[in-house]
């Protein structure tokens, strides 16, 4: 009887470790002006 491989349900694809990386720290973009443009540089 052979083992049933189940893979994560939201790992969909080959996706590239820099691509995540490039897409999380554009996301955290908006973040960082609003909160820069609220409390100052510094």
């Amino acid at each position: 009887m052979s083992l049933l491989k189940v893979t994560s349900p939201h790992a969909s694809g080959q996706s590239r470790v820099s691509a995540v990386m490039r897409d999380v720290l554009l996301a955290t973009l908006p973040g960082v002006v609003v909160l820069t443009a609220y409390f100052g540089p510094g």
